[in-house]
């Protein structure tokens, strides 16, 4: 719904109109709400993998440079 609607409800909150918005906007905040919430989910999975690949190569990195140290 519009903003102005939400602004119908507070000038009129006794009236049946401001009921029947709230009725409409509220699943429709909440599924905007559960879809931002999914969205940063997947981004911060995404990161996670990022930072387990990378620590992967680092240990992988930190490894090989022992042996070379050993080999000196």
């Amino acid at each position: 719904m519009e903003g102005n609607d939400l602004v119908h409800r507070d000038r009129f909150p006794s009236s049946g109109r401001s009921r029947k918005v709230l009725a409409v906007t509220a699943p429709l905040i909440v599924v905007d709400i559960r879809g931002e919430l999914s969205r940063q989910v997947q981004r911060l999975e995404a990161t996670e993998l990022r930072l387990t690949n990378a620590l992967g190569i680092h240990e992988e990195l930190r490894a090989r440079v022992t042996v070379l140290d050993r080999t000196d």
